[in-house]
């Protein structure tokens, strides 16, 4: 086969999933989706504190309700992936914008996560370990929040600007 084959039948696939996944229709079920598998979660987490779950199955399945916020972020940032990845060859800066929300994200996720590890109900203690956990987990949202606040800013300004 010929190459200039391979890649014209690979950006008509690539067009094809591009025009799908850039409709609304694809985003509600994405974002319904998301929501059902966060509910589900945060079901199985309280069905296994309640111990109503088999073992079989039960074992797979944690006890911290801060894990269904963590799953919730991953599954937005696997969807935050995607945007950038369809975007990325029509638009540059578009693509860095969704780099910096994507690191913003990875940001947010990492202080719930962090946060999960302290446990349910989060005990925060005077040791030297448990202040130093809370630092990583303050520094880390804000500066998650603070990168997304200057995305937002930036694109009113040049929105504006227009």
């Amino acid at each position: 086969m010929n190459k200039r084959y391979l890649i014209d039948k690979s950006e008509t696939v690539f067009d094809i999933i591009h025009k799908k996944w850039n409709t609304l229709e694809t985003h509600k079920n994405i974002s319904t989706a998301m929501i059902f598998c966060f509910l589900a979660v945060l079901f199985d987490i309280q069905m296994q504190r309640m111990e109503l779950l088999p073992d079989y199955f039960g074992a797979y399945v944690t006890n911290n309700h801060l894990y269904a916020v963590t799953f919730a972020f991953n599954m937005l940032l696997i969807k935050e992936i995607f945007d950038m990845i369809f975007f990325f060859p029509r638009s540059i800066s578009y693509a860095q914008r969704k780099q910096l929300q994507v690191l913003s994200l990875i940001l947010i996720r990492f202080a719930f996560e962090s946060l999960s590890h302290m446990g349910d109900p989060v005990v925060v203690s005077a040791t030297q370990k448990s202040i130093m956990q809370l630092v990583e987990i303050v520094t880390a949202a804000l500066t998650g929040l603070i990168v997304y606040a200057i995305v937002y800013f930036f694109l009113n300004w040049k929105i504006n600007r227009s």
